[in-house]
């Protein structure tokens, strides 16, 4: 529940990989999927990531242009902040994505999902 929250960042620019667990919120806005066994590829500081921490996160994604488009199974990069989300009945860490190029399925559902329909 990411209605009534506050969110501290804790890494600015963090990019990791995993495989979704749980998409019950994939075609919501924001989205928000959950990644297991995720690990991290690149971070401002990298000795201030706990990867016990990534190994199961959540994944809020605000841009609209992802809903939908990722599900349980499908192994997806993701760049963003990490980031602390506290509610009334959780605390939380997660990777919080604000633009379109910062999330990816690596593992579309079909051949060209991610080519410019533009291009010949």
């Amino acid at each position: 529940e990411v209605r009534d929250f506050e969110m501290e960042v804790l890494i600015p620019d963090l990019t990791l990989e995993g495989s979704v667990e749980d998409d019950t919120h994939s075609i919501y806005t924001p989205t928000i999927l959950g990644l297991d066994h995720a690990r991290a590829l690149q971070a401002e500081n990298q000795e201030k990531i706990d990867m016990e921490t990534l190994e199961s996160i959540q994944l809020i994604i605000y841009h609209t242009a992802a809903r939908g488009e990722c599900f349980a199974g499908d192994r997806v990069r993701a760049r963003g902040a990490l980031v602390t989300v506290r509610t009334p009945r959780l605390e939380y860490k997660a990777l919080c994505v604000i633009e379109r190029d910062g999330i990816k399925n690596l593992t579309p559902p079909w051949e060209g999902f991610y080519d410019d329909p533009g291009v010949s």
